[in-house]
């Protein structure tokens, strides 16, 4: 029980000074000194994704995130943080638990601030307001789900749960800071005894973190983690954070130790290449590739899986070969990645008719129109890449950041910068973190006069 208590004092107060487990010196200085060196090609990510995770399934938040900027698709990684192999005991941690006291009164008014615009409701509509908030996530209908976790949160019900997916709406809309105030929340209002739900809250924690590039935060959050709970997520998360900070070293050791507790999952080791290819590693990345396709020698057998490892290793001929033979009625990656491979070996006609049938399946995910305005953007057909991504952003419930990322693009290719100005503004009302995206608007207001 104590055990259980300090770790959630520790996930607590990860970023409130003197209320982190101890950290590992050494490779607190190491992690300093590469920081500068992290990867200039790890985009930051959206959180389209989120809505669909649990505590169970957490480690998809290391997944790719596709960011498109003008009519070149970047491909990014979503990235976990982690941290040194610090073993933090309860006996070490006791600060960590003085500071939950801490942070636990100066939480006393956080609902009411976070509320504060909620009129108060009846503990039943709270409860119907937290059903909703969970069905709105899962639609990414981000906006009204903060809404409905706010009526939640002020009406008193599940304040851990209701917090919690009012982080996760901040995190999908970008909202990084106003996110880990409410993981930071949630925690606060946990029980005395660790469940899923807190470690579920610390990697999303993390994930946003990450996403500020407050790196060495997120390491302290995944070293009390992984002193309580090492799991595969655990060391994907660290070693994606290790991989952007450049410390390819202590990214291969948490790499090494997933694969290791994780060996038959050709998931795995694409998740890892991707991760060290956005590092400009990926002849490290490669390494991993090689060791997926020795874990079935059948050659009838994970054909989905084997086309995607060929396709990543740019192998698209065995990549097309696997795949055509793989069944798309029983998994629509199938049609996606047969779509990817022709588009890479030349032939975006035919690529763009299978994204297509890929949205017949599945006309929610927003990536798969940006693929598509991409390439007909590549081919100068920036009418219809414009007409894709506005049908894109009226259907699809996930992956909108970078349908309106193009959506500028694409203005701005036409010549309309007035429109392009005028997008860019509403984009950056809802995307303030692109500082990127900032730049460019100073650029379209010169051009827009």
């Amino acid at each position: 029980m104590r055990k259980q208590a300090v770790l959630i004092a520790l996930l607590a107060a990860a970023l409130v000074p003197g209320g982190c487990a101890k950290k590992n010196t050494e490779s607190q200085e190491q992690a300093a000194a590469t920081k500068n060196e992290a990867a200039a090609d790890i985009s930051g990510q959206t959180g389209a994704d989120i809505s669909g995770q649990t505590g169970a399934d957490t480690s998809d938040q290391t997944g790719q995130d596709t960011q498109s900027t003008g009519a070149d698709n970047q491909t990014g990684t979503e990235t976990q943080s982690s941290g040194a192999d610090t073993q933090s005991t309860a006996a070490d941690s006791q600060t960590g638990t003085d500071t939950q006291n801490t942070e636990a009164g100066s939480q006393a008014g956080t609902d009411n601030t976070v509320a504060a615009s909620v009129a108060t409701v009846s503990a039943e509509d709270a409860a119907a307001a937290l059903t909703q908030g969970n069905t709105l996530l899962t639609q990414g209908e981000y906006e009204s789900a903060a809404t409905a976790f706010n009526q939640a949160i002020a009406g008193k019900d599940d304040l851990e749960a209701a917090y919690r997916g009012l982080g996760i709406a901040r995190l999908a809309m970008g909202e990084y800071e106003d996110a880990i105030t409410a993981f930071n929340a949630a925690l606060a209002n946990a029980g005395a005894d660790a469940q899923e739900m807190e470690y579920d809250i610390s990697y999303y924690k993390a994930s946003a973190l990450v996403r500020l590039d407050r790196l060495n935060d997120a390491l302290d959050v995944y070293n009390n983690l992984e002193a309580y709970k090492p799991e595969v997520k655990t060391y994907t998360g660290r070693g994606a954070v290790y991989a952007r900070m450049g410390n390819l070293d202590m990214a291969r050791a948490d790499f090494d130790k997933a694969v290791s507790m994780d060996s038959k999952n050709y998931e795995r080791y694409m998740e890892i290449y991707q991760v060290l290819a956005a590092a400009g590693r990926a002849d490290v990345g490669q390494e991993y590739l090689k060791k997926a396709l020795d874990i079935d020698k059948d050659k009838n057998k994970n054909r989905l899986e084997k086309g995607k490892v060929y396709y990543y290793m740019e192998q698209y001929d065995k990549a097309k070969t696997e795949l055509e033979q793989a069944d798309s009625s029983q998994n629509p990656e199938v049609t996606l990645f047969l779509a990817k491979t022709y588009e890479a070996l030349g032939d975006p006609s035919y690529a763009q008719n299978l994204y297509r049938q890929y949205l017949d399946q599945d006309g929610s995910d927003g990536s798969i129109y940006n693929l598509i305005a991409v390439s007909q953007m590549k081919a100068g057909d920036y009418e219809g890449g414009l007409a894709t991504i506005q049908e894109g952003l009226q259907k699809a419930s996930s992956g909108k950041q970078e349908l309106y990322r193009n959506e500028i693009a694409a203005y701005e290719y036409l010549l309309n910068f007035s429109e392009a100005k005028t997008k860019m503004e509403a984009y950056l009302a809802a995307y303030p973190e692109d500082s990127e995206a900032a730049r460019e608007y100073t650029f379209l207001k010169s051009r827009s006069k």
